[in-house]
């Protein structure tokens, strides 16, 4: 308020002044209520993104004053909840208003930014514009369905005595932020939701209570999001909307109970960093993360080491008390991600990077992941995760490092005058230039991959359509020298980057060692070379075996 009086004093009169009134006496009536609107996620969205506009003088999609306005649906809200009579300017969106955890009226507007106005009294609660009244219903009034009133849902489990409530919010303006698009909810979508909801709170109790109670006491608002393919699902989390969460649709209940783990992590690890500094100031270059696409600042990397701690520590548990059927998906994942965090902790402790807070929590982490170390995994979860965890840092490395061109254009004259390497693959600097980013269909070679453990019937399914690569299909299933001879086709048919890092998974089987070993560790220098070589009769498996012999 006081931001918005400096900046546009007019503006303030408006938007802020007689919500925070109405505010005010409601909390003074009733002051639960008024609390739990703002330590809500539609409220401090709403808050940081106001603030933002008022330092930075942006223009935004909405008028400022609709924007700051939108307290007056705040306060609004509190006061539904109470029963006290008022009457307030509100602002309209395209004719439609979301009052906080409730819904949204639509009663229409003449322009795209109208403001109208809302009241409570003995006779009810409406919203009027320049074309139409809406009425809101009451508590447990059902509205119908398509009018201009649409209720958020709320899904509701309770298992073990422990209760999780959340609301699918897929209409607050506020919550529009994770970069993905939010779909229409219709009721069958809802009720897969709430099915899906339902059964990741049995899991999460059943083996995982103390992860339980950690989401209990922080989720408040699922925000759903569309899927980005159907090879990739997408979640996240924002720091100022504390306590909600962003995500598509999950395949199943194991898969959401991961998702709640993962980001209720994210969450507590956000709101820690507000209040405790973990960092110091470092000049630590960006550097890769196994659970992302793109390079990662320092700060990114304990958010990801905290999250994949947990999510380690949920499939730990399922081992143990899942379903039968379940224990191998839950083998390979504990393994893998003990494994990735283990590594990416243990890097991060050696980069004089963290405060002393920051070094002790870090610590705390990486003792648990001590505690857990020789906890026996079977070969072939162990085999299938270390697929997975090449497969994506293969192609990591291809996508975002760029081999020094002197050390290339050696090679490819030694090459060319039948010599061996001049210098070892393992010795030609690289340097980080962050390329783009996959779209989200690029990655079905992964996706196959993670259905050998998650979902067998669905890798048959998939393996059998016409969109499946051939290279890829065989190396989900096993046949890897079929795969490796793939890849190398692919390679020499044209400037295929992402079948080098089918070739990594696939030769870390077929061998031979020193050829597997340069394509795990140097695929982009076997890559650049290949490239600055072709057009002269090369092959893939020749100049492979031509650079292992300098490995």
């Amino acid at each position: 308020m006081r931001l918005a009086a400096e900046v546009r004093p007019v503006t303030r009169a408006r938007a802020l002044a007689e919500a925070y009134q109405l505010l005010a006496e409601v909390e003074s009536a009733d002051q639960k209520v008024v609390t739990d609107l703002i330590v809500s996620p539609q409220f401090g969205a709403w808050a940081a993104d106001c603030v933002y506009r008022l330092r930075a003088g942006q223009a935004g999609e909405a008028p400022l004053s609709t924007d700051l306005g939108q307290l007056a649906a705040v306060a609004a809200t509190a006061a539904f909840r109470t029963g006290r009579a008022f009457e307030l300017d509100v602002p309209l969106r395209c004719g439609a208003i979301t009052f906080p955890g409730l819904g949204t009226a639509r009663p229409g507007a003449r322009t795209p930014w109208e403001w109208g106005r809302v009241d409570q009294d003995a006779r009810g609660r409406r919203v009027r514009s320049s074309v139409t009244t809406v009425r809101v219903p009451v508590d447990g009034e059902r509205a119908a369905a398509g009018g201009p009133w649409t209720a958020l849902p709320r899904l509701t489990a309770e298992a073990r005595g422990l209760r999780l409530e959340v609301t699918l919010d897929s209409h607050d303006p506020f919550l529009d932020r994770y970069g993905v698009a939010r779909p229409r909810m219709t009721a069958s979508e809802v009720a897969r939701w709430r099915g899906l909801f339902g059964d990741a709170w049995r899991v999460l109790t059943a083996g995982n209570y103390a992860l339980a109670e950690l989401i209990a006491a922080t989720a408040r608002t699922l925000v759903p999001l569309s899927t980005p393919s159907p090879t990739r699902s997408v979640s996240a989390t924002e720091t100022s909307s504390f306590g909600a969460i962003g995500m598509s649709l999950p395949r199943d209940a194991l898969a959401m109970a991961e998702v709640l783990v993962h980001e209720s992590h994210h969450a507590v690890l956000g709101a820690v960093t507000d209040v405790v500094p973990m960092f110091r100031a470092a000049r630590i270059p960006l550097t890769y993360a196994p659970w992302r696409e793109d390079p990662r600042p320092v700060s990114a990397l304990l958010q990801g080491v905290y999250t994949h701690y947990g999510i380690a520590r949920f499939w730990r548990h399922q081992r143990r008390t899942g379903a039968p059927e379940q224990r191998f998906r839950a083998d390979v994942e504990f393994g893998r991600w003990r494994a990735l965090t283990t590594q990416v902790a243990d890097r991060l402790a050696r980069w004089d990077a963290l405060t002393e807070s920051g070094a002790c929590f870090l610590g705390a982490i990486r003792a648990r992941l001590a505690e857990w170390r020789d906890e026996p995994v079977s070969a072939t979860a162990a085999d299938q995760g270390a697929d997975l965890s090449l497969e994506h840092r293969a192609r990591w490395r291809l996508r975002h490092l760029v081999p020094d061109r002197a050390a290339v254009d050696s090679l490819a004259a030694a090459w060319h005058r039948g010599a061996r390497p001049p210098v070892p693959p393992a010795a030609v600097a690289v340097t980080l230039e962050p390329g783009p980013l996959p779209a989200p269909a690029d990655n079905a070679r992964a996706y196959l991959l993670t259905l050998r453990h998650q979902d067998p019937a669905a890798l048959r399914e998939v393996s059998a359509g016409p969109c499946a690569d051939p290279a890829d299909v065989a190396l989900a299933a096993g046949d890897y020298a079929v795969a490796a001879g793939g890849y190398r086709s692919r390679i020499d048919g044209g400037d295929d980057v992402d079948a080098w890092a089918g070739l990594a998974v696939a030769s870390r089987h077929t061998g031979p060692g020193r050829a597997a070993r340069l394509l795990a560790e140097r695929p982009e220098v076997a890559a650049a070379l290949y490239r600055r070589l072709r057009g002269g009769g090369v092959s893939a498996g020749a100049l492979l075996a031509w650079l292992a012999e300098g490995a």
